[in-house]
C-alpha cells in the first residue's frame, strides 16, 4: 500500500508541474490579448470577459501549486504514525476540495472561450491572422489545464482512499494483537505457584540386621 501512495505521490508532482507550465502560458496568452484588445480598440477597459477569467485560473493556479508541492514532497512522512495518516487525510481533502474549484473555474472558461471561437459562424469572426492563432492557443491551453485539473484530481481521490485502507487495515490489525495479548492485572501478572516436592522414602538395605544377644 505505500509503493501505491508513493506512486500517486509522484505522479500528482509530475502532473503539477504540467499544469503550472500550462498556467504560465495561458496567463501570458490572455494578458496579450487583453493589451491587444485595448491598444485595438483605444478603450482602456474594452476586453474580453472570458479572457479575464482565464487569467483568474492562471493566477490561481500558479499560487496555489508552490505551495501544494511542498506538502505533497513531505507525504512518505505522513506515513510513520497514526496521526501522521489522519492529517494526511484531511490534507488530501482539503486539496481536493480547491482542485474541484480550480476544475470548475477551468472549465467554465475553456467552455465560454470555445463556443465563441469554435470552428463555423462565431470562429475569429473577422479577426484573422495573429489573433485568430492567439485566441485558438488560449482555448487549446485550456483545455489542456483543465484535464491535468482532471487527472490530478482522480489520483488525488485515489490517494486518500489508499490512506483511509492503510489507515483502517492498521488499525484492525492493532485491535487482533490486542485481543492477542493475555489478560493482565493493572499491567502485572501472577507468579506461577510452586507445588511441594514430596521427599523419597528411605531405600530398604541390603545388609542384615545385627543380631542382638539373648
Amino acid at each position: 500500500m505505500a509503493g501505491t501512495s508513493h506512486t500517486y505521490m509522484a505522479g500528482r508532482l509530475g502532473v503539477y508541474f504540467l499544469l503550472f507550465i500550462i498556467a504560465v502560458i495561458l496567463l501570458g496568452l490572455s494578458s496579450y490579448r487583453i493589451h491587444f484588445t485595448e491598444t485595438a480598440t483605444g478603450e482602456r477597459h474594452f476586453y474580453n470577459p472570458i479572457v479575464v477569467e482565464l487569467i483568474v485560473c492562471a493566477i490561481l493556479c500558479i499560487i496555489w501549486i508552490p505551495f501544494i508541492v511542498f506538502f505533497v514532497a513531505g507525504e512518505p512522512d505522513q506515513y510513520r504514525d497514526h496521526m501522521g495518516k489522519k492529517r494526511l487525510s484531511r490534507r488530501l481533502g482539503f486539496e481536493g476540495l480547491v482542485l474541484f474549484i480550480l476544475w470548475v473555474l477551468w472549465l467554465v472558461g475553456a467552455a465560454y472561450t470555445t463556443n465563441r471561437i469554435l470552428p463555423g459562424r462565431n470562429y475569429c469572426r473577422s479577426i484573422s491572422g495573429k489573433q485568430c492563432s492567439t485566441l485558438t492557443a488560449i482555448v487549446a491551453f485550456a483545455w489542456i489545464g483543465f484535464g491535468l485539473l482532471t487527472i490530478l484530481a482522480i489520483l488525488c481521490l485515489l490517494h486518500l482512499q489508499s490512506a483511509q485502507t492503510i489507515d483502517t487495515s492498521n488499525a484492525a490489525a492493532a485491535k487482533e494483537r490486542a485481543l492477542a495479548e493475555p489478560n493482565t492485572q493493572q499491567g502485572t501478572t501472577e507468579p506461577p505457584v510452586r507445588m511441594p516436592t514430596p521427599n523419597p522414602a528411605p531405600a530398604p538395605s541390603s545388609y542384615p540386621a545385627p543380631a542382638t544377644a539373648v
